[in-house]
């Protein structure tokens, strides 16, 4: 994070972080906090959290201290929060997420969506993944067949919102911030379950770590695992087994 932050601070460009609003943009700011600490984040360097759902969900995380871990509750115990980074700015409305672009010189920018497929996040893209002396940093897993992903995977053009955009920008990927439930939580949590006859639909994910984890779940726990197709529709009532209606056209 910090090299993608120096890498825009010294071209005077955006360091531009595609992050979903509830937790994975709270733990960037925490990140950032951090990184000042250490003075590896210039304190005349603005960060922009925008977009009013993260900012909401960044107000609730502050008012409640008692769910965090223990680190960050005595931080807050000590007076010290890092949700209130000094260079933090909050943009709400349309018009000062658009001021953004049309500000001058290094800043971050926190928006979504995390797989830049939808919100803000597409226009800051488009305003600066064309410029060599921008970062964009990926903290999170990119789906197949989202910009994000293409990004990631060395597109040197993508298109957004009707603009074929070329990239540019140096790009940079950060393990370590994914607030999903990994595969042996997933089996933790299904094992909680005590309906022998429940069944159990995958509908998130790649198909490889689809395949897998079904397969898991009907050895551990001899429940009925499906992975929907693509256009599959089922109809699901009490008491009824699945009505499944495929569309192999």
């Amino acid at each position: 994070m910090a090299a993608a932050i120096a890498h825009a601070y010294k071209n005077r460009e955006k360091c531009i972080i595609p992050a979903f609003a509830v937790e994975r943009s709270q733990e960037i700011i925490y990140t950032l906090w951090l990184l000042a600490k250490e003075g590896k984040l210039p304190k005349e360097m603005p960060v922009f959290l925008d977009g009013p759902l993260a900012i909401r969900a960044t107000e609730i995380f502050k008012k409640h201290p008692e769910y965090m871990d223990e680190e960050v509750r005595e931080l807050m115990q000590n007076g010290e929060s890092p949700f209130d980074l000094p260079n933090l700015v909050y943009t709400r409305s349309t018009s000062d997420s658009q001021r953004i672009n049309e500000h001058k010189g290094a800043a971050v920018v926190i928006s979504a969506s995390g797989m830049c497929n939808a919100g803000r996040i597409k226009h800051h893209l488009r305003h600066n993944l064309w410029r060599h002396g921008a970062s964009i940093v990926f903290v999170g897993f990119q789906a197949q067949g989202t910009p994000g992903r293409h990004i990631v995977d060395g597109a040197k053009k993508i298109r957004l919102l009707g603009e074929e955009v070329a990239v540019h920008a140096k790009v940079f990927t950060i393990g370590g911030f994914s607030a999903h439930a990994g595969q042996s939580q997933i089996m933790e949590w299904i094992g909680n379950f005590d309906n022998p006859g429940m069944e159990v639909f995958l509908v998130h994910g790649e198909q490889k770590a689809q395949t897998i984890l079904s397969e898991m779940i009907r050895e551990r726990y001899g429940l009925t695992v499906h992975v929907p197709d693509y256009l599959e529709e089922v109809e699901l009532k009490p008491g009824k087994a699945p009505a499944i209606q495929l569309h192999p056209e």
